[in-house]
């Protein structure tokens, strides 16, 4: 379980429960969609629905990525009983397909984290356990330094598994196996933390590390050199020195999402901006930030989504979905 260096407000019992957002994608028609504790859902018709297939519905869904395969995009989902894959026509599943951890090959059928890399090839990892998909085969999994939390891969071909406890552990991909991994941790670089969140990679090279203590930009690949990487924490404006996500505007400027709320940095002009539920915020535990074609910004939280337009916030609860 992930450490949380702030103070939460205590849960409502007598509160109705909420559908926690684990992750949010934008696709390239520029439709929404949520994994969630009860599914997948798409935002359309300016409302979310689930999306009603037995592969995709009425299970956990903790991450989602995009592939265009030969027939057509696809999203590949990591759910809590192995590996969706759901192929759709701009904002309606039409059929999808369940690969179990047998399947795959890991040793339990639950998946936490996917990603595509450059040449479209899966990333998926379980609980500490790394496997690729190239479309074809299905690699002999390999063991994660600690649990996989995150995966993220640049432009390079190099793909970054931050992990619960680990650090952060870089692998490539030969014809048909996965390379040895290099290692970083606290030890071996300026990272403070080894309990790595989420990592957004920006301009195909540069690293952000959200830990559970503060922000770390790493400007390419000398993890050695103090002069390559830049760390942000509260002393410097977070809200919160636990942070589980990240997202970059066009114009550069940095969303943080932590479980006290957002900061946003704008290092053009090093200044702070923080939104809490004080704001207009639906929750203040900030699971996922994604940026809209349009340049709102979409929130997934404990409690619901969140979308924000420059100037307020529009909530939706997901309490009641159609």
């Amino acid at each position: 379980a992930l450490v949380h260096s702030c103070d939460r407000e205590p849960d409502d019992p007598d509160a109705i429960p909420e559908i926690e957002v684990f992750e949010l994608f934008v696709d390239e028609n520029g439709t929404k969609w949520a994994a969630t504790a009860e599914g997948l859902l798409v935002y359309k018709n300016s409302v979310w629905q689930t999306v009603e297939n037995t592969h995709v519905s009425d299970r956990p869904i903790y991450d989602i990525a995009f592939k265009q395969g030969i027939d057509g995009p696809a999203l590949w989902l990591a759910t809590g009983d192995g590996v969706s894959v759901a192929s759709y026509e701009i904002d309606d599943v039409i059929s999808a397909t369940m690969y179990s951890g047998s399947d795959i090959g890991f040793t339990s059928n639950s998946s936490q984290s996917i990603s595509a890399d450059i040449s479209q090839t899966l990333w998926i990892g379980s609980a500490d356990e790394l496997t690729v998909f190239n479309g074809n085969t299905w690699f002999t999994p390999v063991s994660a330094a600690d649990t996989i939390a995150t995966i993220a891969n640049d432009g390079m071909g190099m793909n970054f598994i931050g992990t619960r406890n680990g650090g952060v552990e870089i692998f490539t991909q030969s014809v048909d196996a996965i390379s040895s991994a290099t290692l970083w941790t606290k030890d071996w670089t300026p990272l403070k933390s080894d309990a790595i969140n989420h990592i957004l990679i920006v301009d195909d090279t540069c690293q952000w590390y959200s830990t559970n203590r503060g922000v770390a930009l790493q400007k390419g690949y000398n993890f050695k050199n103090p002069n390559d990487w830049e760390t942000y924490t509260t002393s410097e404006g977070l809200l919160c020195d636990t942070v589980y996500c990240s997202a970059r505007e066009p114009n550069g400027a940095m969303w943080f999402g932590t479980p006290k709320g957002i900061s946003v940095f704008d290092k053009a002009t090093s200044t702070w901006t923080s939104y809490t539920s004080s704001n207009g915020l639906i929750d203040n535990r900030i699971n996922t930030i994604v940026i809209d074609v349009d340049g709102s910004i979409w929130i997934g939280t404990q409690k619901g989504i969140s979308k924000f337009d420059g100037a307020s916030f529009t909530n939706f609860d997901l309490t009641d979905l159609p």
